[in-house]
């Protein structure tokens, strides 16, 4: 059995089919929208109770004075009409089962109301002005920025009507003054309005849409937590599966390789033996030879697989060496043409850097050997900055476009690269085949040459 293909037997990781790799339950890109609209919505909604409760509490004080003590204060009619708007709050805030736009709105147009009878009864001099301005920003919180602006149009709709029916003496205020009944102090204080409602209903608008794209951006965040957590459950379980069948494998190739050999080696030596006893020292030469190179077979089946079971970290100084062999076993296969290209001066950082992109090397040099059905593979090491760059390319069959980096072969080397902090592409070579490409950062103080030690 050839050393280089039981080191790959141990030491590589067999690619599955693309449709046994996906994650379960993975969601689209549109789930986190949803979740997070579903968020905003169930706020609004515990929002609007709050709002419902307070307005219902705050305007019972003032309905309960011009009732009892200040009946004098306003008609009868405008006091039975604040008394049904604050009846209508109070059933909204009870009916928590009604849409939550029913009752949104519903919460609107009472405080229209209340705006409207209070420019009927007391002109300019009331706080109709006030619960104008106030009631869009509800409306933005409550309803959204669309909803928000639609009802900062009615405000202003309203004031424009309340300003035309005072200029047709419609609107009669309870303290009526030259001043206060010209149409330029309408003008003005409706200018006044504007300068105030637009810019905070811009404001407004901008921070409604910042704190919906810090929600989205939270959400893609924990839906990217969660799937790394699942890749990694999923990687840990490939592994253990992969080392009980490397186990396995181990003990048929032990048992099909040194064992048989040693046993071959065994009765060699009672051949030698007999043959000793028989016709003397001359004749048991070409046995001792041929234990001889049983004995060495085995002993180097033996090594390759101890390697694999356990690879030694390799030092950065050696990683160009590693490589190179790498490429020197693979060609001595017969299979492919293997060659190694190393600028001189690229090395990893530290012995665990080292490991890990040995290992990404030779899984792809397996996968181009095993699955591409490569002629000729380039291994290519170099730097560039601050970064380290191994190439691994073939001229074999190539990747499916749509299955590209779905092989747990791939995933795994991927996270490799991740464990060191750089990144992994796999995609098609110029002319045919794949091209592997993994980019590791050095340190800050530059790269570390050989010529240095």
């Amino acid at each position: 059995m050839p050393r280089s293909n039981t080191k790959a037997g141990i030491e590589s990781m067999n690619t599955r089919p693309a449709d046994q790799d996906r994650l379960p339950n993975e969601e689209g890109p549109g789930a986190g929208v949803r979740e997070v609209e579903a968020s905003i919505l169930q706020w609004r909604k515990r929002a609007l109770g709050y709002v419902l409760w307070m307005a219902a509490g705050i305007g019972a004080v003032p309905l309960l004075l011009v009732f009892v003590t200040r009946p004098d204060f306003a008609p009868l009619t405008s006091r039975l009409f604040s008394l049904a708007v604050l009846v209508l709050i109070l059933l909204l805030a009870l009916a928590r089962d009604l849409a939550h736009p029913v009752r949104a709105w519903a919460f609107v147009f009472a405080g229209y109301a209340i705006a409207g009878m209070m420019f009927s009864a007391t002109g300019l001099q009331g706080g109709g002005r006030q619960v104008l301005l106030g009631v869009p920003l509800y409306a933005m919180v409550l309803l959204g920025p669309r909803s928000g602006w639609g009802a900062a149009a009615i405000s202003l709709a309203l004031y424009a009507g309340a300003a035309i029916l005072n200029s047709m003496g419609r609107i009669v205020p309870v303290l009526p003054s030259e001043e206060t009944t010209k149409p330029e102090f309408w003008l003005l204080q409706g200018a006044m309005l504007v300068f105030a409602l637009v810019p905070a209903m811009f404001i407004l608008t901008r921070f409604v849409g910042f704190l919906r794209g810090a929600l989205a951006a939270e959400k893609r965040s924990a839906l990217q937590i969660e799937a790394a957590a699942r890749e990694r459950r999923r990687l840990e379980r490939v592994l253990l599966e992969t080392a009980d069948r490397e186990r396995r494998a181990v003990g048929h190739q032990l048992h099909d390789g040194p064992c048989q050999q040693i046993t071959a080696a065994l009765l060699r030596c009672k051949v030698a033996e007999n043959a000793l006893a028989v016709r003397g020292p001359d004749a048991t030469a070409e046995h001792i030879h041929a234990i001889a190179q049983l004995l060495d077979a085995s002993v180097g089946e033996i090594h390759d697989l101890a390697r694999g079971l356990s690879p030694a970290q390799l030092s950065p100084a050696a990683f160009a060496s590693a490589l190179g062999e790498l490429a020197r076993r693979a060609s001595a296969s017969g299979a492919v043409e293997c060659e190694f290209v190393h600028d001189g001066a690229a090395r990893p950082a530290d012995p665990g850097t080292s490991s890990q992109l040995f290992q990404i090397a030779q899984e792809a040099v397996n996968n181009a050997v095993r699955h591409a059905k490569a002629r000729h593979i380039r291994v290519e090491l170099s730097h560039k900055e601050d970064s380290l760059r191994l190439l691994v390319g073939d001229d074999g069959t190539g990747m499916a476009p749509d299955t590209a980096g779905d092989g747990m072969g791939l995933r795994i080397m991927r996270h490799r690269a991740e464990l060191m902090g750089g990144s992994l592409s796999i995609g098609s070579a110029a002319g045919g085949g794949t091209l592997l490409t993994c980019t590791v950062p050095l340190p800050s103080s530059g790269v570390n040459r050989e010529g240095d030690l």
